[in-house]
């Protein structure tokens, strides 16, 4: 059994590969991208492969490339492990080492692998949650437009179609005015 520690970045990933006892057989940087990931799983020749990654925010790309080459992938926790293996010197290349040292040992945190449909359904909600903050924000910015003129909305839904005839009607120096037809064309869009 091959076990390997990846130290995941954007753009590329440092691996440690070692054999069942501890010898390092392949380590060194590796581009994220498709063909380089797959060359370097391949040049073991059939030998059943491990993975340890830690959990990030591209590990699903990464998942999407490496699982079918190997036997068997897992996502680690980042807090956890970080409590089992500290260390005072820390750069890619003892990350990945002490990930597949703990692999190889059994002893790593494992984390929750969402199925793809579940990542599928939280990046719309995510999705979903970052427009209702962008929408929220624009719907402040003219509140605060209104408020630094000491105006009131006489309605108590500024962004209904009476508010609206409100505020395109209301008289406002040139700056707010551009500013509050500015967040009202990125609301309607």
């Amino acid at each position: 059994m091959i076990h390997v520690g990846v130290d995941l970045h954007q753009r590329f990933c440092y691996m440690t590969a070692l054999e069942a006892r501890g010898r390092i057989v392949q380590a060194g940087p590796v581009a994220n991208e498709k063909r380089a990931l797959r060359r370097w799983f391949r040049q073991f020749g059939g030998r059943a492969v491990e993975v340890a990654v830690e959990a990030c925010g591209f590990w699903p790309a990464f998942r999407e490339v490496v699982e079918p080459e190997v036997e068997r992938l897992v996502l680690v926790h980042p807090q956890r492990v970080k409590a089992i293996a500290s260390a005072k010197l820390k750069n890619d290349r003892v990350d990945s080492a002490t990930l597949a040292h703990l692999l190889r040992c059994d002893l790593l945190p494992e984390s929750w692998k969402a199925d793809r449909a579940t990542q599928a359904q939280r990046q719309q909600v995510r999705l979903r949650a970052s427009l209702v903050r962008q929408q929220t924000r624009l719907k402040n910015q003219v509140h605060a437009v209104l408020h630094q003129q000491g105006l009131r909305s006489p309605v108590t839904d500024l962004f209904g179609r009476r508010g609206r005839l409100w505020l395109g009607g209301v008289r406002l120096p040139a700056s707010a005015r551009a500013a509050v037809d500015a967040c009202l064309r990125m609301l309607d869009h």
